[in-house]
Protein backbone atom coordinates (compact mmCIF):
# COMPACT_ATOMS: atom_id res chain seq x y z
CA UNK A 1 0.00 0.00 0.00
CA UNK A 2 1.22 3.62 -1.07
CA UNK A 3 2.06 6.12 1.80
CA UNK A 4 1.16 8.86 -1.13
CA UNK A 5 -1.13 11.67 -0.39
CA UNK A 6 -3.96 12.25 -3.03
CA UNK A 7 -3.94 15.68 -4.18
CA UNK A 8 -6.48 18.37 -2.79
CA UNK A 9 -6.14 20.23 -6.16
CA UNK A 10 -8.06 20.09 -9.40
CA UNK A 11 -6.50 20.46 -12.16
CA UNK A 12 -8.44 22.88 -14.44
CA UNK A 13 -6.28 23.99 -17.43
CA UNK A 14 -2.87 22.52 -18.16
CA UNK A 15 -0.52 23.41 -20.66
CA UNK A 16 2.42 21.56 -21.79
CA UNK A 17 5.36 21.66 -24.52
CA UNK A 18 7.63 18.97 -24.94
CA UNK A 19 11.08 20.66 -24.74
CA UNK A 20 9.13 24.19 -22.98
CA UNK A 21 7.03 25.06 -20.07
CA UNK A 22 4.51 23.37 -18.24
CA UNK A 23 1.81 25.48 -17.14
CA UNK A 24 -1.17 25.21 -14.84
CA UNK A 25 -4.37 26.45 -13.09
CA UNK A 26 -5.80 24.53 -10.28
CA UNK A 27 -8.77 25.08 -7.82
CA UNK A 28 -9.77 23.03 -4.74
CA UNK A 29 -13.04 23.56 -2.69
CA UNK A 30 -12.21 25.91 0.88
CA UNK A 31 -15.27 27.01 2.69
CA UNK A 32 -17.88 29.33 1.11
CA UNK A 33 -14.90 29.86 -1.77
CA UNK A 34 -12.48 28.33 -3.93
CA UNK A 35 -8.59 28.63 -3.62
CA UNK A 36 -7.15 28.58 -7.16
CA UNK A 37 -3.34 28.56 -7.35
CA UNK A 38 -1.55 28.83 -10.82
CA UNK A 39 2.34 27.19 -11.51
CA UNK A 40 4.46 27.76 -14.16
CA UNK A 41 7.24 25.66 -14.33
CA UNK A 42 10.54 25.48 -16.93
CA UNK A 43 11.04 26.74 -20.29
CA UNK A 44 13.72 29.61 -20.60
CA UNK A 45 11.75 31.06 -17.56
CA UNK A 46 12.34 30.75 -13.54
CA UNK A 47 9.28 28.65 -12.10
CA UNK A 48 6.87 30.44 -10.13
CA UNK A 49 3.42 29.53 -8.27
CA UNK A 50 0.95 31.81 -6.83
CA UNK A 51 -2.37 31.38 -5.03
CA UNK A 52 -5.77 33.27 -4.64
CA UNK A 53 -9.06 32.60 -2.61
CA UNK A 54 -12.38 34.15 -4.03
CA UNK A 55 -16.07 33.60 -2.56
CA UNK A 56 -18.30 31.21 -4.44
CA UNK A 57 -20.95 30.42 -1.76
CA UNK A 58 -22.54 27.95 -3.69
CA UNK A 59 -19.81 26.38 -5.60
CA UNK A 60 -21.17 27.36 -8.95
CA UNK A 61 -17.78 28.02 -10.54
CA UNK A 62 -18.55 26.90 -13.83
CA UNK A 63 -15.07 25.48 -15.40
CA UNK A 64 -16.34 24.32 -18.63
CA UNK A 65 -14.51 26.66 -21.01
CA UNK A 66 -12.34 28.19 -18.78
CA UNK A 67 -9.58 30.72 -20.39
CA UNK A 68 -7.23 32.81 -19.06
CA UNK A 69 -7.68 36.50 -21.87
CA UNK A 70 -4.52 38.42 -22.20
CA UNK A 71 -5.04 41.78 -21.25
CA UNK A 72 -2.21 43.80 -21.28
CA UNK A 73 1.22 42.62 -23.00
CA UNK A 74 4.01 44.96 -21.80
CA UNK A 75 8.33 44.31 -23.73
CA UNK A 76 11.01 46.70 -23.18
CA UNK A 77 14.66 44.83 -23.68
CA UNK A 78 14.95 42.94 -20.46
CA UNK A 79 11.60 42.50 -19.22
CA UNK A 80 8.09 41.16 -20.21
CA UNK A 81 4.93 42.19 -18.40
CA UNK A 82 1.62 40.19 -18.83
CA UNK A 83 -1.81 40.45 -17.09
CA UNK A 84 -4.48 38.57 -17.66
CA UNK A 85 -8.11 38.14 -16.63
CA UNK A 86 -10.05 34.67 -15.78
CA UNK A 87 -13.82 34.52 -15.19
CA UNK A 88 -15.22 33.10 -12.26
CA UNK A 89 -18.47 33.45 -10.12
CA UNK A 90 -19.03 37.18 -9.34
CA UNK A 91 -16.12 38.42 -10.41
CA UNK A 92 -12.63 38.07 -12.24
CA UNK A 93 -8.94 36.44 -11.41
CA UNK A 94 -6.73 38.55 -12.55
CA UNK A 95 -3.17 37.40 -12.68
CA UNK A 96 0.32 39.55 -13.39
CA UNK A 97 3.21 37.43 -14.75
CA UNK A 98 6.96 39.73 -14.81
CA UNK A 99 9.86 38.08 -16.75
CA UNK A 100 13.16 39.75 -16.16
CA UNK A 101 16.49 39.05 -18.22
CA UNK A 102 19.86 40.21 -16.43
CA UNK A 103 23.12 39.46 -17.43
CA UNK A 104 25.39 37.68 -14.59
CA UNK A 105 28.62 36.38 -14.62
CA UNK A 106 28.14 32.97 -16.03
CA UNK A 107 25.56 34.31 -18.63
CA UNK A 108 21.63 35.21 -18.67
CA UNK A 109 19.59 35.01 -15.88
CA UNK A 110 16.05 34.84 -15.76
CA UNK A 111 13.64 35.70 -13.28
CA UNK A 112 9.72 35.14 -13.13
CA UNK A 113 7.48 36.94 -10.46
CA UNK A 114 3.82 36.14 -10.90
CA UNK A 115 1.04 37.76 -8.46
CA UNK A 116 -3.03 37.22 -8.44
CA UNK A 117 -6.02 39.04 -6.98
CA UNK A 118 -9.77 38.66 -6.88
CA UNK A 119 -11.52 41.85 -8.53
CA UNK A 120 -15.31 41.39 -7.93
CA UNK A 121 -17.60 42.20 -10.59
CA UNK A 122 -21.22 40.48 -10.27
CA UNK A 123 -22.68 41.70 -13.61
CA UNK A 124 -19.45 40.91 -15.41
CA UNK A 125 -19.20 45.41 -16.42
CA UNK A 126 -15.43 45.18 -16.72
CA UNK A 127 -14.76 45.59 -20.94
CA UNK A 128 -10.91 45.58 -21.34
CA UNK A 129 -10.07 49.13 -23.17
CA UNK A 130 -6.47 50.82 -23.42
CA UNK A 131 -5.88 52.05 -20.14
CA UNK A 132 -9.04 49.59 -18.75
CA UNK A 133 -11.25 50.84 -16.24
CA UNK A 134 -14.18 49.33 -14.22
Amino acid sequence: MSDKKKSIWESINYKSTVLGPREGTYRTRVGAGWLVRYKYFGGKWMSANCIIYFPDRDGAWDIENIKWELIDDRKGPNEIQSTYRLKVTGGWIVRDDYKTIQQGVEGKINHLNLSMTFVPDKEYVWVIEEYGSL
